[in-house]
């Protein structure tokens, strides 16, 4: 498969044929922009294109930082629109990436190197993120399955894939605007699976390695943007016309697959009570679990640690626990006392 996709991008006949393609399937997008091929000056070795004029992703950077929102924005858009057309480029390198002056189009261009995603793979893909925003219960072995991941392979690790499969797809799950920089994926992966990020890393197939590869690409130049953006609004906008579609979608059930009864705490609980009668409540997203610790002042810390309560122990204990609901610490400060826990 790999060399077969090889001797594609050397073609460019093949590639001017996928080229006309793209631009066919997206004339009517208002993000991203295909060139046209001009096959009176092209072969097998030699591939003409239309020209665009727009900036590089350097150039970008420097742009007001309207600009630099809207390009980021429609980079996300653009991949969704992509993924759901079923062809996405696996060579997505900064070079490959045009910003137009039309609108913060994406100019795309080689498409010398593509993966060509089925319906299965799609819905299932749009199944397990529209989910997880609205916290439903997902047969996640089964799902996982028709993304791309050998279920048998994740079987060692299945009670964590809830927690895991909150991390990879964190952006989407805050309805704000999200710095990629909090997102810090690869360590929570580290402080969840430790060694066994191995099992999760080997069980995906060469497919999903490149439709992750393309991702990448994608979120990589946003997070170059350096500008926040709401990716759970754009996700559900982009998705709008599915909608019925991925609710209906029925994963094809796996044996023995129980992933959808593991407890996993979507919330940390913090509630101080001032002479027992509780005076504030409130709650944190489950994933800010990894900050807690940060969150926490020097001075509290110290005065936890003088009671016992080894803030970073208990939290990697939690976490080992696969975040289920569980009592994280309580402690008296004078007439207030502090109750964490997760639910």
């Amino acid at each position: 498969m790999i060399e077969r996709k090889i001797i594609g991008e050397l073609d460019y006949q093949s590639e001017a044929n996928i080229t006309k393609k793209m631009a066919m399937t997206l004339r009517h997008s208002s993000v991203i922009k295909v060139p046209s091929v001009f096959d009176d000056f092209s072969n097998e070795n030699i591939l003409t294109t239309e020209y665009f004029d727009g900036f590089n992703i350097d150039q970008v950077m420097k742009l007001d930082y309207h600009s630099k929102k809207s390009y980021a924005e429609n980079l996300l858009t653009s991949f969704l629109e992509l993924l759901k057309s079923g062809v996405l480029q696996a060579d997505s390198n900064h070079g490959n990436f045009i910003f137009l002056k039309e609108n913060y189009k994406i100019g795309l261009i080689d498409f010398g190197q593509i993966i060509e995603i089925d319906q299965r793979r799609k819905e299932a893909f749009y199944y397990l993120i529209f989910n997880l925003i609205k916290n439903k219960s997902i047969p996640y072995l089964s799902v996982l399955e028709e993304v791309g991941f050998q279920a048998n392979r994740l079987e060692a690790i299945k009670d964590k894939i809830p927690l895991i499969c909150s991390i990879l797809f964190q952006p989407f799950l805050v309805n704000k605007n999200y710095y990629l920089e909090d997102w810090n994926y690869k360590k929570k992966l580290d402080q969840t699976l430790g060694e066994d990020k191995w099992i999760l890393r080997a069980a995906g197939d060469q497919d999903l390695f490149l439709i992750m590869k393309s991702f990448m690409g994608f979120k990589n130049l946003i997070q170059k943007i350096g500008v926040p953006i709401n990716w759970q609004q754009i996700f559900l906008e982009s998705t709008s016309n599915m909608r019925i579609q991925i609710e209906e979608f029925k994963p094809k059930l796996i044996e023995n697959d129980n992933t959808k009864e593991i407890l996993f705490s979507k919330w940390i609980n913090i509630e101080i009570y001032n002479d027992k009668v509780l005076s504030v409540s409130f709650k944190l997203p489950i994933l800010e679990i990894f900050d807690l610790e940060n969150q926490i002042s020097d001075e509290i810390k110290l005065e936890l640690k003088s009671k016992g309560i080894i803030v970073a122990k208990i939290i990697n204990k939690a976490i080992n626990n696969n975040a289920m609901p569980q009592k994280l610490f309580d402690f008296t400060q004078g007439k207030k006392s502090y109750h964490i826990f997760l639910t």
